[in-house]
């Protein structure tokens, strides 16, 4: 069973935290934001769990298109067309998963 924390963004199974994508995307040296300053960094967290909010609302119908962010909309948008274009379907959202072996 994973457990999220989203005050410090950690993950834990059975208690023992593990790393979480970016982790593994970073420790693999796929990614490196220690050039970003932090604010920015920030700024760019903050937006990016907007827009991925924002998809996983309309994907539950629950989406209030009234308080929607109009920078979120280009997003969303983006998302509507990925639907529609590939037929992708939906089995789970927000879903999480671990694997020992990796």
């Amino acid at each position: 069973m994973i457990t999220f924390k989203p005050e410090t963004h950690e993950y834990f199974s059975d208690g023992i935290k593990v790393p979480g994508v970016t982790n593994t995307l970073q420790n693999a040296g796929l990614i490196d934001f220690s050039h970003v300053p932090p604010e920015r960094l920030e700024r760019a967290l903050k937006f990016g769990t907007a827009a991925h909010l924002t998809t996983e609302y309309y994907d539950k119908g629950i989406l209030d298109m009234d308080t929607l962010n109009p920078a979120l909309i280009p997003y969303l948008n983006g998302w509507k067309k990925f639907l529609k274009d590939t037929g992708f379907v939906i089995e789970s959202i927000e879903e999480r998963v671990f694997s020992e072996k990796y």
